[in-house]
């Protein structure tokens, strides 16, 4: 008996280690993936389209960012056509120089 309680108090320290190790990995693995997760937010969007239709203009956001838009046809007939000339421009970028001449109520 006397025997196992010391071995206990050997090996303690070690777990204490193996612990301790284990907490750090966790807090560079989250941090590595909270950085990545931001990252991915950052979407780049690359277009060029001359004289039109906001809706195959918004079409082709969606291609190429996996953003899906809802909008409503009487709106969008209405909508004046657009030309874009973007290179790895930001999304909000994009729809901004999108709609720049809309007027939008509240």
């Amino acid at each position: 008996m006397f025997f196992y309680t010391k071995s206990l108090f050997r090996r303690r320290p070690a777990m204490a280690k193996i612990l301790l190790v284990m907490r750090l990995i966790i807090v560079l693995l989250t941090t590595a993936i909270l950085q990545v997760s931001a990252a991915g937010y950052a979407q780049k969007v690359t277009l060029i389209q001359n004289n039109a239709r906001l809706t195959t203009v918004l079409d082709e956001i969606r291609k190429q960012t996996g953003y899906d838009f809802v909008y409503s046809d009487k709106v969008m007939n209405a909508a004046k056509r657009v030309s874009l000339n973007l290179k790895n421009a930001e999304l909000n970028d994009a729809l901004e120089i999108c709609f720049k001449d809309w007027r939008f109520q509240r």
